[in-house]
């Protein structure tokens, strides 16, 4: 972690994410663009950093099942209310993103995505993501995409807790823990990046 005291033409971008390898990549990313990243592992970390270096900008990385994500953009925008979080993730559906930006996230980004959309995200003044929403829910969705938007709605619904979320389903929890790990397929219209 570089001294938060330097200045930096970019900004100071907190960075949530477990894989280190990509949290790597991303923060050598974002230094190339003369952005300050502060890394965070875990959301106990962040919010530590958020509290100590009050980062203007978050790339906050969102994972199935855990609801406390979605509540860490409510949490960290409270630490820091002109925060600008631009959720990313490897398993995009239509519930976690309105969900993230009802929460205050400024973006949502699916993986994988180019860099230029993550630095266009973090430059961004606007909710790029909302036109996108809007988008992937006019086209039909394929009834494989349709059950993996179901499935992350009620998962939503049940703030993250699977057992919950299996017994609406009438679904075994191991069934379902299968399907969360499966990455849907992407659908024509659909805002994959």
């Amino acid at each position: 972690m570089e001294n938060a005291n330097t200045p930096c033409h970019g900004g100071l971008v907190l960075l949530l994410d477990e894989d280190s390898s990509s949290s790597r990549r991303i923060a050598e990313g974002l230094r190339r663009h003369e952005y300050e990243v502060l890394v965070a592992s875990d959301d106990e970390i962040a919010t530590a950093l958020a509290a100590r270096f009050k980062p203007t900008l978050c790339v906050l990385e969102l994972i199935p099942g855990r609801d406390n994500r979605l509540g860490l953009i409510s949490r960290l925008r409270s630490i820091v209310p002109d925060m600008q979080i631009v959720v990313v993730t490897a398993y995009g559906s239509v519930a976690t993103a309105v969900s993230s930006m009802k929460r205050g996230a400024k973006d949502y980004l699916v993986m994988p995505f180019k860099f230029e959309e993550l630095l266009g995200a973090l430059r961004s003044d606007v909710r790029a993501c909302d036109e996108e929403v809007v988008k992937c829910t006019e086209a039909p969705l394929a009834l494989r995409r349709a059950e993996w938007e179901y499935i992350q709605r009620v998962l939503n619904d049940c703030a993250g807790n699977i057992s919950e979320t299996a017994r609406r389903l009438s679904m075994h929890r191991r069934t379902l823990q299968r399907k969360l790990n499966k990455r849907p397929v992407p659908e024509r219209g659909y805002a994959a990046h």
